[in-house]
């Protein structure tokens, strides 16, 4: 694996249009190297999809992009036009969609959502990206993939969906895989398939994965390193070893003892959680943002923003009490 950065974000902010530009991803920086799993974590409106969609230039109207830089493979990204972005999407950055029901096309079969995607990158006729889309749909462990590719959706399980979702995103070997939430609306057998596939895929392609979840229990199994969320900015960053053995961040901990453990938690007691909810990007409270929710906070915790303190195994967290200047 290079040390050298694949992806790299440097002081992203996301914001609603309008007079306010209010914030919703705020000074987010990470990479992403070669061959590496990295998992996005955090409560739903952390700003985790929101990431995945202004990297890949596919914000919604009411979002843009207020400043920083995404340099991918040394180009950035926020100053490509859509365009060279269509160049980019699919050929060198592959997404896999949070929904397999709604990700799909209804009324193109199977084969030809492929086909169409080979061709948009690779100079070659109908015939043989014929043939490549039932070799990546045998590649994605589908049976019958002779069948298969001239099937419409709807005739397809959730499950057998993401797997086709997954055939497009690797169908030009791309460099980075981006998987948003993969297994919402799967059962538990069907997501661990899909996890199982997409972390064979990876070592089998050599590509990084940007896995967005916020399943804790696929984290401890597919990712090399961890990135926490909330309320749109980065809160704690370190090897996936090291999170779960020893979690710095009041939320992070408050995540991991909201996780159901085997062996850990008794059926039929009740499972921690963390009181109240993630604030409206349009009624962020002073200070940390996560201090009204916070057991162990501090008054201080209420005026003042904890920057990214840099721990002794490099492990990056923005809470006071990591500070050491900060008298306890």
């Amino acid at each position: 694996m290079s040390d050298a950065p694949l992806l790299s974000v440097r002081d992203l902010d996301v914001v609603l249009r309008g007079p306010r530009a209010t914030p919703v991803v705020r000074k987010l920086s990470f990479d992403v190297r070669r061959g590496e799993k990295l998992a996005i974590v955090g409560e739903s409106g952390c700003g985790k999809s929101v990431t995945s969609l202004a990297i890949m230039n596919l914000l919604p109207p009411a979002l843009k992009i207020g400043g920083g830089s995404i340099m991918f493979q040394g180009q950035d990204l926020t100053a490509t036009g859509q365009k060279a972005m269509r160049k980019i999407r699919g050929r060198w950055i592959g997404m896999v969609f949070q929904e397999p029901m709604t990700s799909l096309n209804p009324s193109m079969r199977i084969g030809s959502q492929i086909v169409e995607m080979i061709q948009a990158h690779e100079p070659i006729g109908q015939a043989e990206a014929r043939r490549r889309a039932i070799e990546l749909l045998a590649q994605v462990r589908l049976p019958d993939p002779e069948r298969i590719v001239d099937e419409y959706p709807h005739r397809l399980s959730g499950g057998q969906r993401q797997r086709v979702v997954i055939a497009i995103a690797i169908a030009c070997r791309p460099d980075l895989i981006i998987a948003d939430e993969p297994t919402t609306a799967l059962d538990v057998t069907i997501q661990a398939q899909i996890m199982e596939l997409l972390t064979s895929l990876q070592r089998e392609l050599g590509m990084a994965i940007v896995l967005i979840t916020h399943n804790l229990g696929l984290v401890a199994k597919v990712a090399d390193r961890v990135m926490v969320m909330y309320a749109g900015r980065k809160i704690e960053e370190t090897a996936v070893h090291g999170l779960f053995a020893n979690p710095r961040h009041p939320y992070t901990r408050g995540l991991l003892a909201a996780t159901p453990r085997p062996g850990r938690h008794v059926v039929g007691k009740v499972l921690q959680e963390i009181p109240g909810l993630v604030p409206s990007v349009h009624d962020m409270p002073p200070g940390c943002a996560f201090a009204p929710r916070c057991d162990v906070a501090m008054d201080l915790c209420h005026s003042v923003d904890p920057p990214l303190f840099v721990g002794d195994t490099g492990r990056l967290v923005a809470c006071l009490r990591e500070s050491p200047a900060v008298a306890l």
